[in-house]
């Protein structure tokens, strides 16, 4: 069996060498992304690990975000890889089955058909996966990223001997099992020819009196065809599907981070400058004369007073902020629900309200140094960051409600928002000059979390890349898999009168038609995947959820599809119009 396998090996090699090479290609390209990615994580991890005994808290819970973040992005690249890689290897092991079906007849079994059929994926996915592993060894030198580089007390080229070998063991491992099945499968009843089935859009188009290489194009897209010469249609428009759904996943949550990075309001902080009047229950000048003048600033479009004072909801001391306008209010950030509107009333910070397991219309009972009250929850927001507490914590309470509970306050001041285009500094040295000493007023300090996404923001990008390129390769594999075993059709046609100009339409139209399917089910699907994926990223975060939209993604991503699949079809196309005729149908 040994000299038949090296036999059958040498002919894949000569007849097939460019299916092979670009499988081999497909399979180095992804196995690089997702080791270099998952190797890089783990040495973030390690890195984040050592930075909770130097540096402040947040330092390490953002290269810990970094990391997970990257692990994520080699998650994602993996499953992409696995679908697109995997449909091209039982494409190609059904084509070696239906080949070696005239074996059988010589005494060739069902095992060692199956075994030659997956003996070239293997080798040409072990080849791809040697490659992988010596470029993510290079790529080591990049990471890790963000905060984690700047501590990583061994920069450089790094082997990361779990992943790699996991990479090398695993990749080829999973091609020979998937070639092995669609052999199995395709050698199972190599004596029955099952009919065709009929494509209605197929159908629809020959009776519109449509050019044949527009009609035989789309067949070829869509029908598999019958007995040996039969092309799982199936895998190729799954890998399209995939394709456009990943990348229009990838650049809408893209949107969303880059929306959250510009944007501070997302974080809560909808105003732009604060002021602080009073501390520890007395007022270094009378409260309302200053607030009223700050509201009345031209420049100053809402204003709140806020009195900060620490109650308690079971053992968890939660901030209490009140929420009491003064003229037109800075409206609090909520991620879902309404302002508190009656003393009886609260809004929950999100991990206050994780920590207590509260929800929209639940009750909490929040004390303070005078009362303990029963309040009903009527919505989730953010609080107020500062340099002790997060804005993912706390809790607001009318100005009524904030009386009943609390005598005095830690913090009396002001939250002050602008209109558009008003210089901060200005306002802010207007402001002190009209009021007089006593009054700070200083720009609110920038959330941890805020730097934080500004370090994930190219991930989406680049695993929006990684899916473009990796859909290429697998619809050119499609492509030339397809104009191989479709070839006898185009002969036949091609006796009957058909062109070369008219064999080359017949694969463009082919792939414009497989590309055609993948955008109408994947755009949809990838704009409700990527949304969901980003709603899942800001309840973590937390940031306030705005569903995201990449226009100019939804703009050219058509047309730069078609391109594309046009351009990868030349050369199919170029080899089935000048293919030899005489050896095409030697074989009927």
């Amino acid at each position: 069996m040994i000299p038949v396998a090296a036999l059958w090996l040498r002919l894949e090699l000569g007849r097939r060498r460019r299916t092979l090479l670009v499988l081999g290609l497909l399979v180095a390209f992804a196995g690089a992304t997702v080791l270099t990615s998952l190797a890089g994580a783990r040495r973030g991890d390690g890195v984040a690990d050592r930075l909770l005994a130097v540096v402040p808290a947040g330092r390490a819970a953002m290269a810990t975000i970094e990391s997970a973040c990257l692990a994520a992005f080699g998650l994602a690249a993996l499953l992409a890889a696995v679908v697109l890689i995997g449909q091209a290897v039982i494409r190609y092991a059904s084509a070696g089955a239906a080949e070696l079906r005239a074996l059988v007849a010589l005494g060739l079994t069902r095992r060692q058909g199956t075994g030659l059929s997956a003996l070239a994926p293997a080798v040409a996915t072990l080849a791809g996966s040697i490659a992988a592993a010596g470029l993510a060894v290079a790529a080591s030198s990049w990471m890790p990223f963000g905060v984690a580089a700047d501590h990583e007390p061994a920069p450089g080229v790094d082997v990361d001997w779990l992943v790699l070998g996991a990479g090398l063991v695993l990749t080829p491992a999973l091609a020979a099992g998937a070639a092995a099945v669609s052999a199995w499968v395709g050698l199972a009843a190599p004596g029955r020819t099952r009919p065709g089935r009929r494509s209605a859009v197929v159908g629809a188009m020959s009776a519109l009196g449509l050019p044949v290489g527009v009609v035989v194009g789309t067949r070829f897209a869509l029908e598999p065809g019958r007995g040996r010469y039969a092309v799982p249609v199936r895998p190729a428009l799954v890998g399209a599907v995939t394709g456009v759904l990943g990348v229009l996943a990838a650049f809408t949550f893209s949107a969303g981070v880059a929306d959250a990075a510009g944007n501070p309001a997302r974080f809560g902080q909808n105003y732009q400058l604060m002021a602080i009047f009073g501390s520890d229950g007395r007022d270094f000048q009378p409260p309302r004369p200053v607030l009223s003048a700050l509201a009345e600033d031209p420049d100053v479009t809402g204003a709140t007073d806020l009195r900060i004072g620490a109650g308690r909801i079971g053992r968890l001391t939660v901030l209490t902020h009140s929420f009491d306008p003064v003229g037109e209010a800075v409206p609090l950030v909520l991620t879902e629900g309404r302002p508190p509107a009656v003393a009886e009333e609260v809004v929950l910070a999100p991990a206050s309200a994780r920590q207590l397991g509260a929800a929209v219309g639940g009750t909490v009972t929040l004390g303070g140094d005078l009362a303990a009250r029963e309040l009903t929850v009527t919505g989730i927001g953010f609080g107020v960051e500062t340099s002790t507490r997060g804005y993912e914590s706390g809790a607001w309470v009318t100005s009524d409600g904030y009386d009943v509970l609390f005598s005095g306050f830690k913090e009396h001041g002001s939250l002050l928002a602008l209109r558009a285009g008003a210089d901060r500094d200005a306002v802010a040295n207007r402001l002190r000059q009209r009021l007089g000493g006593g009054l700070l007023i200083f720009t609110p300090v920038v959330p941890r979390q805020f730097g934080e996404i500004r370090h994930v923001q190219v991930l989406p990008l680049v695993l929006g890349g990684f899916l473009a390129l990796l859909a290429v390769g697998a619809v050119g594999h499609a492509l030339i898999t397809a104009v191989r075993r479709r070839g006898h059709d185009l002969a036949v046609l091609r006796a009957l009168g058909m062109t070369r100009g008219q064999c080359r339409l017949v694969v463009v139209t082919q792939a414009c038609a497989i590309t055609l399917l993948g955008l109408l089910a994947g755009v949809p699907l990838g704009m409700a995947l990527g949304r969901i994926l980003w709603r899942a990223a800001a309840g973590i975060m937390p940031v306030q959820y705005h569903p995201p939209t990449s226009p100019w993604t939804l703009i050219l991503i058509a047309p730069l599809a078609l391109l594309i699949t046009a351009l990868l079809a030349t050369g199919p196309g170029r080899h089935a119009g000048h293919r030899n005729l005489g050896q095409a149908l030697r074989a009927e």
